[in-house]
């Protein structure tokens, strides 16, 4: 065996890594060009740069000058007063459910939403009376709305759906 291992003592093993000119570095053979290029500046009073699109064409993206950007910080800190932050805990309360309902308007899907997400959450954390009480006041504000049928349904269904499970729920944990 000692003789078989002989031969292979003066082999060198090369890795070859891939070059420029390799096919895959250059975009053929559909494996994109992953490679980092900066913009390329047009005009530095502007800030206006080239830039490749994913696809690989080249557009102008639009600069922004340093009073446009000063002006902008300063709105962002002074008008808008910062990012805005959510407290922690602040769907626990059954006081913001009801300034929510009666405040906001429920044509907009996305209050309709926020709604659902408190039922959403008094659901999974068991408070199944406080759940099927919100469920009940929300379809009775549906009832007032003038919506398509279409445009709700998903929505009515999966307050249905939850009224449903509470009332069971409710009915076999009191038995």
């Amino acid at each position: 065996m000692s003789q078989e291992l002989a031969g292979f003592k003066d082999l060198k093993v090369s890795i070859e890594k891939n070059s420029s000119n390799d096919k895959i570095s250059n975009g053929k053979n559909g494996i994109p060009n992953q490679s980092i290029t900066k913009p390329i500046t047009v005009d530095s009073n502007t800030g206006e740069v080239i830039v490749k699109t994913v696809t690989g064409k080249k557009r102008i993206r639009k600069g922004q000058s340093l009073e446009q950007y000063e002006e902008q910080l300063q709105h962002f800190y002074e008008v808008e007063k910062g990012p805005t932050w959510t407290p922690i805990g602040w769907m626990d309360s059954n006081e913001k459910f009801e300034n929510s309902l009666n405040t906001l308007d429920l044509e907009i899907k996305h209050n309709r939403l926020l709604l659902m997400g408190f039922i959403h959450r008094w659901y999974y954390n068991r408070d199944y009376l406080i759940c099927l009480k919100a469920c009940n006041e929300i379809e009775q504000k549906y009832k007032t709305l003038q919506y398509s049928e279409k445009k709700m349904k998903r929505e009515i269904d999966e307050l249905d759906h939850v009224i449903k499970k509470c009332t069971t729920l409710i009915e076999n944990k009191s038995i």
